[in-house]
């Protein structure tokens, strides 16, 4: 979460340009590379924690150590004493994060019914918002108090809560032996396998892809655009981060409710209208105007919402339980390394067109899934029969 908006408050801080903030999105890798290592996650044994914690737990485990070791260095180490080992910790932050990600994504995929996916991943998501109000407007707004130092020795603090909730999880059983084959095919071949067995599986793929781009592409830019705008450390976490989680929770619910009542098609046209009507509601801010701030971000976080839980719906149902983690991490390291190759450009662009063409150029990204999905509408409605 530090690698979102309080990492480009941190490098904001800092006096860093534009194109720099833009370039750091690429710390952001190890999730478009995390299905390299997601095999390993649902078929290697750690020693001691694997037999007592069980197979995806146990890697979850792992990784929050994995992540409060990066907190505590980065407390030490800032971009204005060194860029490139600060950026390294960045990214050392995001493989554990990313590891965390396989292992209860497929622990979560595996524990829901199919109906009750896209309920699950907002409820996931929202949880997950839970935990940005702390390392993203609390770390912000305490920033300017403490300094960052504190900061991050905080976070440190908080983690320990995603450590106890991993212990409190009942175990689950991966049972990968039922298939036949050597490890390396099960481990790696079998979840591609899997994912083609679907007829439209191209189509899928390129939905995939592009869906979420409008999103990608602001989320880089848009603590730096408040920034310019006037507004402060204390109103941008405030308003963005803290009242827009109400809105984000409504959303993240809806966007659950849509996909149960009106189908999975329709759920996903909603979102991707949304996302391009939120990008574009950015350029109605011309100041420092807490109400303008207050109404974009009610429809920013509505629509993230609904996308978020009816696009994460829609991964989750891809997947097959036996594999989910390997499947739904290589999904997921499609979206992301779309996500970062894009998002490194946004800089540049904001740079040379101004903020109003970026606002621009943003929405019209979604223009490119909400084609796609319009143009396989039947296939939908048998993918949440099959």
């Amino acid at each position: 979460m530090v690698t979102g908006m309080t990492l480009s408050a941190r490098l904001t801080d800092a006096g860093l340009s534009l194109q720099t903030l833009g370039l750091f999105a690429l710390v952001g890798m190890p999730y478009a590379l995390k299905v390299l290592w997601a095999p390993c996650i649902e078929n290697v044994p750690l020693p001691f924690l694997g037999s007592r914690l069980g197979q995806r737990r146990s890697w979850a485990f792992l990784a929050q150590m994995g992540i409060l070791l990066m907190y505590a260095a980065m407390a030490f180490v800032g971009p204005e004493s060194n860029i490139l080992m600060f950026a390294g910790l960045c990214f050392g932050l995001t493989f554990f994060s990313a590891t965390q990600d396989v292992a209860l994504d497929g622990y979560r995929i595996a524990w829901l019914e199919k109906h009750h996916q896209a309920w699950g991943a907002g409820v996931f998501v929202n949880c997950y918002r839970l935990a940005l109000m702390v390392s993203g407007a609390g770390a912000v707004m305490a920033s300017d108090v403490v300094g960052w130092f504190w900061v991050m020795l905080g976070l440190m603090v908080f983690q320990t809560l995603g450590v106890a909730a991993i212990l409190a999880l009942g175990p689950q059983d991966v049972s990968p032996e039922s298939y036949q084959g050597s490890w390396f095919f099960r481990a790696f071949f079998k979840p591609l396998q899997g994912l083609k067995q679907h007829k439209h599986w191209i189509a899928f793929l390129a939905i995939v892809l592009t869906f979420r781009l409008p999103d990608a592409y602001l989320a880089s830019m848009n603590y730096r655009f408040l920034h310019d705008m006037g507004f402060s450390k204390a109103e941008i976490a405030s308003v963005v981060q803290i009242y827009g989680l109400s809105a984000a929770f409504v959303g993240g619910a809806l966007g659950g409710l849509i996909m149960q009542r009106l189908g999975l098609y329709r759920a996903l046209v909603i979102a991707a209208v949304l996302q391009m009507a939120s990008n574009l509601s950015y350029a109605w801010i011309d100041g420092p105007f807490l109400s303008q701030l207050i109404v974009v971000m009610t429809i920013e976080e509505l629509a993230s919402g609904i996308a978020t839980a009816s696009f994460l719906g829609f991964l989750a149902l891809l997947c097959q339980k036996d594999v989910a983690a390997t499947q739904y991490a290589l999904l997921t390291s499609l979206v992301a390394l779309t996500r970062m190759l894009v998002s490194s450009t946004s800089g540049v662009v904001a740079a040379e067109l101004g903020w109003d063409a970026f606002f621009v150029v943003s929405a019209l990204m979604g223009l490119v899934g909400l084609g796609l999905v319009v143009a396989v509408r039947p296939v939908f409605g048998r993918l949440m029969r099959d």
